[in-house]
């Protein structure tokens, strides 16, 4: 899978594939352990007619129980998947955000998440599932953009 990432402003949900979101709550990202994958930030697909931010708002609630609303997204930037395997198809977008949320509650039973738990920035890539240069550079962003708009700020 060739996969890149662009800061580029958001755009319609065309060719949508899916959305993920940096949770931040009291200063730290929230990570899910999702079986087979391990500890990353929640999302997922998105859902027949959906767009990017409900499907965003969706997965967080669904992986982790925090509640995120559509407002507080803020566009981040874009995944674009190609499949190696054929270079010509059209490319795969996901979404990527990032959110304060005030609560998080418990993991709904019907999750396929195994838990929770909130990791410091410095943190990441000791228990990030998968690490590499371009997840470093995106987590990088997400944590320079927390800072900037004032997310990491501990509210409680």
């Amino acid at each position: 899978m060739h996969v890149e990432f662009h800061t580029a402003s958001e755009e319609s949900d065309t060719a949508l594939y899916a959305a993920l979101v940096f949770v931040v709550h009291r200063g730290q990202f929230l990570l899910t352990n999702i079986p087979g994958r391990g500890w990353s930030i929640p999302g997922g697909r998105s859902e027949n007619g959906e767009t990017a931010r409900e499907t965003a708002v969706r997965e967080v609630y669904e992986e982790t129980g925090a509640i995120v609303t559509p407002a507080a997204l803020q566009h981040l930037g874009r995944y674009t998947l190609t499949p190696q395997s054929r270079p010509n198809a059209a490319p795969m977008l996901v979404r990527l955000y990032i959110a304060r949320t005030l609560t998080i509650g418990a993991v709904p039973e019907s999750s396929e998440s195994l838990g929770t738990r909130l990791v410091p920035y410095e943190g990441l890539p000791q228990i990030y599932y998968f690490w590499d240069s371009l997840l470093e550079a995106v987590c990088r962003l997400a944590y320079e953009r927390a800072q900037a708009d004032g997310l990491l700020v501990d509210l409680v």
